[in-house]
């Protein structure tokens, strides 16, 4: 018999067991260390209190984690995973999962849900349409293929240096659209707090004025924000921040979840080594 019930910290062996199992023949490959699990959970800011774990017996099944957080100032939980083990498929367990965790949601003053589905998985995007989730917009995944550098900085008023103090403030005047969840400023304040999380925060400054930023993972080569103000953008000097950024890592270099509306944003990565590599609908639920 099939059971549901809300996660709790020692679930956190099982969880991953079940994680690696479910995305073993994902779309995009996605098997994850334990740590760099617990590594994401940190950054989503994950609530095992309002998760849901489906189980047969002591064996988990079935999961969907949820983080919270403020979104668009309001109080939102946004998933950050979801997944059935291949063997346990097509017998309605996402639905019942949800079915019993949204209750919760609402009684804990949640006012939205947040999730992010690959655009190819038809079925996950049936069933969170079915269940009231409606499309918010679509996100592209980029990736370059090779750890490589798009060429040397020739502009001798342009400087990049690590920026310790990072200015939010002018950072979101730099933006082009939205982050998603996982990028946000809160999730990389998050990170911060976790000194097992490697990143650096670098800046372009052209004459002596910061113009761009962006911000590395060095264990995953993630990008989660990057940007140049508006009046310096197509001037050349982006690709001098990629350079920086990818003597950071060994990792070739991502940038996910860009807003599809944000052709500028495409158009940058793709003339500096970057494809596409999948494609998300961001979905939201009004509780």
């Amino acid at each position: 018999m099939i059971t549901y019930r809300r996660l709790t910290d020692k679930d956190f062996p099982r969880l991953y067991h079940a994680t690696l199992a479910a995305f073993s023949d994902y779309t995009v490959p996605y098997q994850p260390t334990q740590e760099s699990l617990q590594r994401m959970f940190l950054i989503n800011g994950v609530s095992f209190g309002l998760s849901v774990g489906a189980f047969d017996g002591d064996e988990m099944i079935g999961f969907a984690v949820n983080a919270v957080g403020v979104w668009r100032g309001r109080r939102t939980v946004y998933n950050s995973g979801t997944g059935i083990v291949p063997n346990c498929r097509r017998q309605g367990i996402s639905r019942k999962m949800f079915d019993f965790i949204l209750p919760i949601l609402r009684e804990d003053n949640i006012e939205q849900y947040l999730l992010e589905v690959i655009s190819e998985n038809e079925p996950a995007v049936r069933l969170y349409q079915s269940l009231g989730f409606e499309i918010s917009r679509r996100l592209l995944v980029y990736k370059k293929q090779d750890a490589v550098f798009v060429g040397e900085n020739e502009n001798k008023k342009l400087t990049i240096k690590e920026i310790e103090m990072p200015d939010w403030k002018l950072f979101e005047s730099f933006k082009t659209y939205r982050p998603s969840w996982q990028n946000s400023a809160d999730a990389i304040k998050r990170s911060i707090a976790d000194e097992t999380i490697i990143k650096t925060f670098l800046g372009l400054y052209l004459s002596g004025e910061l113009v761009g930023y962006a911000v590395v993972f060095h264990t995953s080569g993630n990008i989660p924000q990057i940007a140049v103000a508006e009046k310096h953008r197509r001037k050349n000097i982006g690709g001098a921040l990629l350079n920086a950024l990818q003597k950071q890592t060994e990792k070739p270099l991502r940038v996910s979840n860009v807003d599809a509306q944000a052709t500028g944003v495409s158009a940058f990565l793709e003339a500096n080594g970057f494809s596409l590599l999948t494609t998300q609908y961001e979905m939201l639920l009004k509780l």
